[in-house]
């Protein structure tokens, strides 16, 4: 039988951790805001932030309650990304978990194709799509030349299941999805807490895929 979890929230959570970004906070926000599919919550974590990106998060609270959500760790203390991340998922109600950085954006169908790929393969605990290195947000004809998708070297609409994964991501010197293309199911996500909190700078990205890698049919 496929593996579901019954759920009164959205079909999504996009869980957005921020630390000083007010250059970008708002982009990231619009591009989920901007969405094909509607039916999605999202959860900003302020890390601590002590430049105007709190002001632009709270705007964007107040101009969407109820579907945008705002929240900070004890004392608005900086405890890094991967315990935002899990502070996220704590707070998450949606049947599918997904991350976006605070400085990225998703293509406006991005939720659209992981909930179309869950329904294609039920079973599965996560689905994963492509990262686009994006350096023509400045409009330059150079940076457009700079721009290019990330080859995984995997089969595309094939389920992998553990550990090939993560023998794949170490014979192939560290070659991963980027954060903001893993999609989880929110039982899933809960039961594993994706994230290690003592990871606060570095490495979180690749210790989170590990995790997935040995748990996760994806």
């Amino acid at each position: 039988m496929p593996k579901t979890v019954q759920t009164n929230g959205p079909e999504v959570s996009v869980i957005i951790p921020f630390f000083n970004r007010e250059k970008f906070l708002a982009e990231a926000v619009e591009s989920v805001m901007a969405q094909t599919i509607q039916d999605w919550e999202l959860i900003l974590i302020d890390d601590g932030s002590t430049d105007s990106s709190s002001k632009i998060a709270n705007e964007f609270v107040k101009e969407n309650h109820g579907r945008i959500y705002l929240y900070s760790h004890e004392d608005r203390s900086n405890r890094g990304a991967s315990s935002s991340r899990n502070l996220g998922v704590g707070k998450a109600t949606g049947r599918l978990i997904t991350f976006l950085d605070s400085d990225d954006m998703f293509v406006p169908n991005a939720l659209e194709m992981a909930v179309a790929a869950f329904e294609k393969n039920p079973d599965v605990d996560a689905v994963c799509g492509t990262l686009e290195y994006w350096f023509s947000w400045d409009e330059t004809r150079s940076s457009r030349e700079r721009d290019f998708f990330v080859d995984l070297g995997l089969e595309t609409n094939k389920v992998y299941q553990p550990p090939s994964l993560l023998i794949h991501n170490l014979e192939s010197r560290g070659r991963k999805p980027g954060m903001g293309c893993v999609v989880l199911k929110s039982e899933f996500a809960k039961r594993i807490e994706p994230f290690e909190n003592d990871f606060k700078y570095v490495s979180e990205d690749q210790l989170f895929w590990s995790k997935i890698s040995l748990n996760a049919d994806v």
